[in-house]
């Protein structure tokens, strides 16, 4: 109704025709908004399957590599990290130092793959008191072996070219290491004067100093060959 000077005016017509427009307005918001839906769900499906080749194409790849290439990979990077290091740390040390830093990170890498054993590597630091490391029945079948080509004496058979801790030293490692040196006591007392005239010689660099034709004059583990010569050459 609409006041005026005229008087009141009804726009009943006007008033009845208004819910028809709204109406029809609202079903075309509506109808665009689902159209809007619709497109904006199509890129997503899209985007979806795109982003799911790429994982497919790499799991085929991933697929197809070897056991052998990973461990091949996984050893080269380690490699590659451990150079890095040791070039890192070497650069705060003096030259000495950098060698034993050196020999160090070769062992640990060496006892992580097998190739060397914790016998080998607890002879070298502790000497005589390695014994500490094995249980009772690992000792007992090392004497067991040693026995098997002679009872060696405790005493040393000569103490200015055996002094009694490196003889102790030796019976260590042919107990402990018996598949290499087992026979060793024994074989330095039933060959003691080419033990002596053999450690007379000059000695020669990273060479244990053994006689000639002895079990030990040939290609030995490059650990074994260390063990001898901090047996037999501690200077």
């Amino acid at each position: 109704v609409i006041k005026g000077d005229g008087g009141d005016r009804r726009l009943s017509g006007v008033a009845s025709s208004r819910p028809s427009y709204v109406s029809v307005q609202s079903s075309e918001q509506s109808s665009q908004h689902e159209s809007q839906e619709s497109s904006s769900d199509q890129p997503a499906e899209e985007h979806s399957e795109a982003a799911e080749s790429p994982a497919e194409s790499e799991g085929s790849h991933a697929s197809s590599v070897s056991p052998e290439d990973e461990e091949s990979a996984a050893a080269e990077r380690l490699q590659h990290l451990t150079r890095q290091i040791f070039a890192t740390v070497s650069r705060g040390l003096r030259r000495d130092h950098r060698c034993v830093l050196g020999f160090l990170v070769c062992v640990h890498s060496e006892r992580d793959v097998g190739r060397v054993a914790e016998a080998q590597w607890s002879c070298l630091l502790k000497g005589p008191r390695a014994l500490e490391d094995i249980s009772e029945s690992v000792r007992a079948l090392g004497i067991a072996e040693v026995a098997k080509t002679g009872v060696p004496p405790a005493e040393t058979p000569d103490t200015y070219y055996f002094p009694q801790t490196l003889w102790d030293f030796i019976g260590v490692m042919a107990i402990m290491l018996p598949g290499v040196f087992a026979a060793l006591p024994a074989h330095i007392q039933q060959n003691l004067e080419a033990w002596k005239w053999a450690l007379q010689e000059p000695p020669v660099p990273l060479e244990p100093a053994v006689p000639q034709n002895s079990p030990w004059d040939k290609p030995l583990d490059p650990f074994d060959k260390l063990l001898l010569i901090r047996a037999l050459q501690p200077a």
